[in-house]
């Protein structure tokens, strides 16, 4: 059986991943937040956990990737993530390492846009999901030919609804556990 990152579903590291995902999902959806005292705890857990099983190299790079690819999308689309999700994602790269987090970015993002679709039909509000969606691409693409930032449209009654990411971020990373990926 080939191993093909630090990251294996028996690990230690694969465990406290599991863990952390699963308690920072539970606080998003009750509070619609992820403290710090959680994210904080478990990006210096996989810093020394990796340090100790010899990838500290990959702890490193997976929270600073973790960190600075969210962070870039929050401030790229304000209102789209939260500062907890930003944490959130450079725990899971401080334990999983930087391939693993780049799996978890791109599966949760696409677990995000399933539970935005599902929570939007479920409301009657896939019309206007659609149409905020392409104002919102329509938005990126006049702020990266201008180089301003891209502002997220609001709903028709002029709130923009939220729905908790640190989820996707869970569902992403509890699928490329599965998976064995990174």
């Amino acid at each position: 059986m080939m191993q093909t990152s630090p990251v294996a579903i028996e690990s230690t590291p694969a465990f406290a991943l599991l863990c952390f995902v699963l308690a920072a999902a539970a606080m998003d959806l009750r509070q619609r937040r992820i403290p710090n005292r959680l994210t904080y705890s478990f990006a210096l857990l996989g810093l020394v956990l990796n340090g100790f099983s010899g990838h500290w190299e990959s702890g490193v790079m997976g929270l600073g990737f973790g960190l600075g690819s969210t962070w870039l999308l929050a401030m790229a689309v304000p209102g789209a993530l939260g500062m907890g999700d930003v944490k959130m994602m450079a725990a899971i790269g401080s334990l999983g390492g930087v391939g693993f987090a780049a799996h978890v970015l791109v599966v949760g993002a696409a677990f995000g846009g399933l539970l935005a679709l599902v929570a939007m039909a479920w409301r009657k509000r896939l019309g206007e999901l659609l149409r905020r969606t392409w104002a919102l691409l329509e938005a990126v693409v006049v702020a990266a030919r201008s180089g301003q930032r891209a502002i997220l449209p609001r709903a028709a009654d002029g709130r923009t609804e939220m729905l908790p990411f640190g989820v996707a971020l869970a569902l992403g990373t509890i699928w490329e556990l599965w998976r064995g990926v990174a």
